[in-house]
């Protein structure tokens, strides 16, 4: 298990297939009301602060998303004085080194009629990155089977708008499985 502090409110937990399987859990299993997620959850917090000196309030956001080799990446996000409408509006940036695989995230997200949140689409030298804003965490969880979450912080998004070419501006996810106007 390793941790990653993206920044004074966020911490990033990388868990692997083993530390998956101490726990007696699955990545399909985890869900807040059973109780080895919450042991679990309790455990890698109390381990994330020993490690990074994480620390929060009463309200966190977790976000669980499946990673490579039956692990996952658990994103603990201390909500204390954000607004609701500040968390919606979270940006997520994921990144694929083809372009078929955001192509092809797109035409799932549109076949299983999951909903498609903000996004744009950018290029840079072998890589393409999308950014996604407000999307709900089945639809994160969806663009993760496709693409990898870039972990850091907000600024990452910013970064991305910065240094690479746009390509699509807005609704990307729409435009790319071919329900989106094209600007």
């Amino acid at each position: 298990m390793d941790f990653k502090k993206t920044n004074e409110k966020c911490i990033l937990a990388f868990l692997t297939d083993d530390d998956m399987i101490s726990f007696g859990l699955t990545y399909d299993e985890i869900d807040y009301c059973n109780e080895k997620t919450r042991s679990a959850l309790k455990y890698i917090l109390k381990k994330a602060k020993a490690e990074t000196d994480f620390s929060f309030c009463s309200r966190l956001r977790i976000d669980v998303l499946p990673a490579e080799n039956d692990g996952c990446m658990i994103l603990f996000t201390d909500v204390e004085g954000i607004e609701d409408s500040e968390i919606q509006k979270r940006q997520i940036v994921f990144e694929c080194e083809n372009f078929n695989n955001a192509a092809d995230c797109a035409q799932a997200l549109s076949r299983l009629e999951i909903a498609v949140p903000e996004s744009s689409f950018y290029a840079g030298k072998d890589i393409f990155r999308l950014i996604v804003t407000g999307a709900e965490d089945r639809t994160i969880s969806l663009i993760g089977e496709f693409m990898d979450i870039c972990p850091s912080d907000e600024l990452e998004a910013a970064r991305t708008k910065e240094t690479m070419r746009c390509l699509i501006e807005t609704d990307a996810l729409k435009i790319l499985c071919g329900k989106g106007a094209k600007s």
